[in-house]
């Protein structure tokens, strides 16, 4: 049975310092290879510590017995239970990579903070690993330093929404100045850095019969030697991790304001098997202390839903009449739109079931003539684009968007988030306040506000709102009952 590991955790590799034994490993990515067995008890620790139990009760073992190996970001896992047994560990061979620490301005004349600086060393020194920067953090300007720290080396930046592709394409060329490959859709432009969609990659896998090899995906995979996957909670699915165990490249970096999915071993092991444990920590709370980020202040906002009685016989009934179709929350969410919009500020309403949006959309039309655009996970790119261009511009007084804003996407303009969803799912409310967290146009208020409803008409609804609230705090930001002063 697996012991819970804190993913968080850091150990250097090497050997136990009261070893009697060493256990000579081959760092042969994606694997770590076992190259003997010096001890009877190297493979049972070796399994113990990479199982866990999936959502159904199965173990899911990480060690294959017949192969002695394991996926390279597990090695950590590996030397923390072997060293418990004063088992020390060897690197007997790993794949080297050259280059040259550069702390100069990049290409745009931005320069990478002290911190930044901290988090590229981590990567540079550990190789593999995550880092773990609060949304906000500049994550970007992480890949770009790694990028070119290493010029004669070949560059992979998987991505898993589409939204953020042409945002981290356009991005890395300005920090960079090269031109940047870009792998989506239909098209297939590899470059020295390259950013690609993790579904078209997959998909040419799929249908990779016929294709030159020097242009197929398994080669694209196979050749690069620096893999980072942007937000990498969103890589851990089976096509994520079917990706990276075909990736050969010795470097390989995690990039995530929210990496770990709360009491989820099973998503905690698969993440840092795909690149390894945590290497870099700051998370949004301490980014605001240090001045990184604008001020921000979380209000739970009361809406009398003590009075709201609904029939709560279980969560889809429950979020239906309490949530979607509830007439009194939603003329709330409307009421507090239109306050922000009078007031100067561009607020963002976000949504969790497509068929919500329209609803708040009509409402907020009756009481105000304001008809705000509403985008979900239906909407192509060339339809959200205009709209996240409008807000920029100030030609769109805000916007109401489902969960497809909830990673990676910069949205300036926005200082203020109302969050509709009534979701308690730690990785997503975390990437949705994150969209306002960013430095505004000149002139502009700065402080940016997240407006959640405190839901009490229901106990699962409640238990929600008490679990949001938590979090928040967690995360370091500023909580408070009620409503901002310029709302009151």
């Amino acid at each position: 049975m697996y012991v819970q590991h804190d993913p968080s955790s850091g150990t250097k590799l090497d050997g136990h310092p009261g070893a009697s034994v060493m256990v000579r490993i081959a760092c042969d990515p994606p694997w770590a290879r076992v190259l003997a067995l010096p001890d009877p008890r190297v493979e049972g620790a070796l399994i113990r510590a990479l199982t866990v139990v999936d959502n159904v009760g199965n173990d899911r073992c990480y060690y294959q017995t017949d192969k002695k190996r394991l996926p390279i970001g597990l090695l950590n896992r590996a030397v923390v239970a072997l060293n418990a047994l004063t088992i020390g560990t060897e690197i007997a061979w790993e794949p080297a990579l050259a280059g040259v620490f550069d702390e100069s301005p990049m290409a745009n004349g931005l320069v990478l903070r002290a911190d930044q600086l901290d988090a590229l060393r981590a990567a540079e020194t550990y190789r593999r690993g995550i880092i773990w920067g609060g949304t906000g953090y500049g994550k970007t300007l992480v890949i770009a330093g790694l990028a070119r720290n290493h010029l004669a080396a070949k560059v992979l930046v998987l991505v898993e929404k589409r939204d953020l592709f042409g945002q981290l394409v356009r991005e890395l060329g300005e920090l960079t100045g090269e031109k940047i490959g870009q792998v989506q859709g239909e098209t297939w432009e590899p470059n020295r850095i390259t950013v690609a969609m993790d579904q078209t990659l997959n998909n040419r896998i799929r249908g990779d019969a016929g294709i030159d090899w020097e242009s197929s995906a398994y080669h694209l995979l196979a050749s690069s030697e620096i893999l980072i996957l942007d937000e990498i909670h969103a890589h851990s699915n089976p096509t994520g991790m079917f990706l990276t165990a075909l990736a050969k490249a010795p470097v390989r970096i995690g990039l995530s304001g929210t990496p770990f999915r709360d009491r989820d071993p099973l998503q905690w092991i698969r993440v840092e098997a795909m690149t390894g444990p945590i290497l870099y920590k700051m998370r949004a709370g301490e980014m605001a202390d240090r001045g990184l980020i604008p001020e921000s202040e979380v209000w739970m906002v009361p809406w009398g839903s003590e009075d709201v009685h609904i029939v709560n016989r279980d969560w889809p009934e429950c979020y239906e009449d309490g949530v979607v179709f509830c007439q009194k929350r939603n003329a709330t969410i409307a009421t507090l739109a239109k306050r922000a919009i009078d007031t100067g500020r561009v607020p963002l309403i976000v949504f969790q079931r497509q068929d919500h949006g329209p609803v708040i959309q009509k409402i907020l039309h009756g009481i105000s003539g304001i008809t705000l655009p509403c985008v979900d996970g239906n909407a192509g790119t060339r339809e959200r684009e205009p709209i996240w261009r409008g807000l920029a511009a100030g030609t769109i007084k805000g916007a109401l968007s489902s969960m497809i804003v909830k990673q990676g996407l910069n949205l300036p303009a926005v200082n203020v988030i109302i969050l509709a969803s009534a979701r308690k799912a730690n990785t997503e409310i975390v990437q949705v306040l994150g969209r306002g967290l960013r430095w505004k146009p000149a002139g502009a208020d700065q402080k940016f506000y997240l407006l959640d409803l405190v839901d009490r008409h229901s106990p699962i609804l409640a238990r929600h709102t008490d679990r949001r609230a938590s979090i928040w705090k967690r995360e370091g930001y500023k909580v408070g009952i009620g409503v901002p002063a310029w709302l009151a």
